[in-house]
Protein backbone atom coordinates (compact mmCIF):
# COMPACT_ATOMS: atom_id res chain seq x y z
CA UNK A 1 0.00 0.00 0.00
CA UNK A 2 2.85 2.45 0.72
CA UNK A 3 6.73 2.59 0.06
CA UNK A 4 7.96 1.34 3.68
CA UNK A 5 5.28 -2.15 3.01
CA UNK A 6 6.94 -2.12 -0.58
CA UNK A 7 10.25 -2.41 1.07
CA UNK A 8 9.13 -4.62 3.67
CA UNK A 9 8.14 -7.48 1.24
CA UNK A 10 11.32 -6.86 -0.72
CA UNK A 11 13.19 -7.36 2.41
CA UNK A 12 11.35 -10.49 3.81
CA UNK A 13 11.55 -12.08 0.08
CA UNK A 14 14.53 -10.82 -0.38
CA UNK A 15 16.40 -13.78 1.74
CA UNK A 16 14.78 -16.16 -0.11
CA UNK A 17 16.03 -14.65 -3.26
CA UNK A 18 19.21 -16.76 -3.96
CA UNK A 19 17.79 -20.23 -3.12
CA UNK A 20 15.14 -19.19 -6.11
CA UNK A 21 17.82 -18.18 -8.47
CA UNK A 22 20.04 -21.39 -7.65
CA UNK A 23 16.73 -23.86 -7.97
CA UNK A 24 15.13 -21.54 -11.32
CA UNK A 25 12.68 -20.62 -9.19
CA UNK A 26 9.95 -18.13 -9.99
CA UNK A 27 8.15 -16.39 -7.05
CA UNK A 28 5.08 -14.72 -8.69
CA UNK A 29 3.16 -12.01 -6.94
CA UNK A 30 -0.61 -11.37 -7.33
CA UNK A 31 -1.24 -7.54 -6.19
CA UNK A 32 -3.91 -5.01 -6.39
CA UNK A 33 -1.06 -2.10 -7.61
CA UNK A 34 -1.55 -0.63 -11.13
CA UNK A 35 1.11 -1.79 -14.01
CA UNK A 36 3.39 1.04 -13.90
CA UNK A 37 3.90 0.99 -10.07
CA UNK A 38 3.61 -2.78 -9.91
CA UNK A 39 6.64 -3.04 -12.53
CA UNK A 40 8.38 -0.57 -10.26
CA UNK A 41 7.60 -2.87 -7.36
CA UNK A 42 9.04 -5.93 -9.05
CA UNK A 43 12.20 -4.05 -10.31
CA UNK A 44 12.70 -3.46 -6.93
CA UNK A 45 13.96 -6.76 -5.70
CA UNK A 46 16.76 -6.84 -8.34
CA UNK A 47 15.74 -10.70 -9.52
CA UNK A 48 14.79 -12.14 -12.69
CA UNK A 49 13.12 -14.68 -10.55
CA UNK A 50 10.54 -12.26 -9.35
CA UNK A 51 7.30 -11.70 -11.56
CA UNK A 52 3.83 -11.26 -11.53
CA UNK A 53 0.59 -13.53 -11.23
CA UNK A 54 -1.91 -10.87 -13.41
CA UNK A 55 -5.60 -11.78 -12.47
CA UNK A 56 -7.65 -10.34 -15.11
CA UNK A 57 -11.22 -10.29 -12.52
CA UNK A 58 -9.76 -8.34 -10.17
CA UNK A 59 -8.02 -5.74 -12.46
CA UNK A 60 -10.92 -4.86 -14.17
CA UNK A 61 -12.19 -4.60 -10.83
CA UNK A 62 -9.92 -1.67 -10.54
CA UNK A 63 -9.18 -0.62 -14.40
CA UNK A 64 -12.33 -1.59 -15.83
CA UNK A 65 -11.10 -1.98 -20.41
CA UNK A 66 -7.56 -1.23 -19.61
CA UNK A 67 -6.43 -4.29 -18.52
CA UNK A 68 -4.89 -4.99 -21.50
CA UNK A 69 -2.89 -2.22 -21.79
CA UNK A 70 -1.37 -3.04 -18.31
CA UNK A 71 -0.59 -6.61 -19.66
CA UNK A 72 1.47 -4.65 -22.59
CA UNK A 73 2.98 -2.58 -19.57
CA UNK A 74 4.10 -5.90 -17.44
CA UNK A 75 4.79 -7.75 -20.77
CA UNK A 76 7.85 -10.26 -19.97
CA UNK A 77 6.92 -9.56 -16.24
CA UNK A 78 3.73 -11.57 -15.90
CA UNK A 79 4.29 -14.97 -15.08
CA UNK A 80 1.10 -16.41 -14.54
CA UNK A 81 -2.57 -15.78 -15.16
CA UNK A 82 -5.71 -15.67 -13.61
CA UNK A 83 -8.81 -15.56 -15.55
CA UNK A 84 -12.28 -15.25 -13.92
CA UNK A 85 -14.79 -12.48 -14.62
CA UNK A 86 -16.23 -9.28 -12.79
CA UNK A 87 -17.70 -6.08 -12.98
CA UNK A 88 -15.52 -2.94 -13.13
CA UNK A 89 -15.84 -1.28 -9.49
CA UNK A 90 -17.40 -5.14 -8.47
CA UNK A 91 -15.49 -7.86 -6.24
CA UNK A 92 -18.46 -10.38 -7.34
CA UNK A 93 -16.99 -12.76 -9.58
CA UNK A 94 -19.18 -13.59 -12.59
CA UNK A 95 -19.63 -16.56 -14.97
CA UNK A 96 -16.66 -16.00 -17.85
CA UNK A 97 -18.69 -13.59 -19.95
CA UNK A 98 -20.90 -12.64 -18.01
CA UNK A 99 -18.92 -9.64 -16.57
CA UNK A 100 -16.86 -6.65 -17.72
CA UNK A 101 -13.89 -8.48 -18.62
CA UNK A 102 -12.42 -8.17 -21.86
CA UNK A 103 -11.49 -11.44 -22.82
CA UNK A 104 -10.85 -10.62 -26.46
CA UNK A 105 -8.36 -8.15 -25.71
CA UNK A 106 -6.70 -9.77 -22.83
CA UNK A 107 -5.85 -12.71 -24.70
CA UNK A 108 -4.68 -10.18 -27.78
CA UNK A 109 -2.14 -8.30 -25.32
CA UNK A 110 -1.07 -12.01 -23.86
CA UNK A 111 -0.38 -13.19 -27.29
CA UNK A 112 1.47 -9.71 -28.23
CA UNK A 113 3.84 -10.16 -25.57
CA UNK A 114 4.12 -13.60 -26.47
CA UNK A 115 2.93 -15.27 -23.17
CA UNK A 116 3.32 -18.88 -22.68
CA UNK A 117 3.20 -19.23 -18.76
CA UNK A 118 0.30 -20.69 -16.81
CA UNK A 119 -3.41 -19.60 -17.33
CA UNK A 120 -5.41 -20.90 -13.80
CA UNK A 121 -9.28 -20.58 -13.94
CA UNK A 122 -10.45 -18.47 -10.86
CA UNK A 123 -13.99 -18.78 -12.64
CA UNK A 124 -17.43 -18.86 -10.64
CA UNK A 125 -19.19 -21.65 -9.56
CA UNK A 126 -22.88 -22.85 -10.89
CA UNK A 127 -24.81 -24.56 -8.32
CA UNK A 128 -26.66 -25.32 -11.28
CA UNK A 129 -24.21 -27.22 -12.87
CA UNK A 130 -21.24 -29.87 -12.00
CA UNK A 131 -18.02 -28.73 -12.19
CA UNK A 132 -16.87 -30.68 -14.41
CA UNK A 133 -19.54 -29.73 -16.79
CA UNK A 134 -19.39 -26.23 -16.41
CA UNK A 135 -15.07 -26.43 -16.88
CA UNK A 136 -15.87 -27.80 -20.21
CA UNK A 137 -18.01 -24.62 -20.57
CA UNK A 138 -15.50 -22.61 -19.44
CA UNK A 139 -12.55 -24.20 -22.21
CA UNK A 140 -15.16 -23.72 -25.04
CA UNK A 141 -15.36 -20.14 -24.09
CA UNK A 142 -11.36 -19.58 -23.50
CA UNK A 143 -10.65 -21.41 -26.31
CA UNK A 144 -12.83 -19.21 -28.35
CA UNK A 145 -12.00 -15.88 -27.16
CA UNK A 146 -8.14 -17.29 -28.03
CA UNK A 147 -8.82 -17.08 -31.68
Amino acid sequence: KDEKQKEEIVKNLGVCLETAEHYNITLALETSLPAKELKDFIKMFKSHCVKVYYDVGNRTTFVGSKVPEEIRTLGNLIAAVHIKDRKFRETTSFPLGKGDVDFPGIFKALKEIGFSGPITLEAARDKNINDVTLNRVYLRFIKKNLK
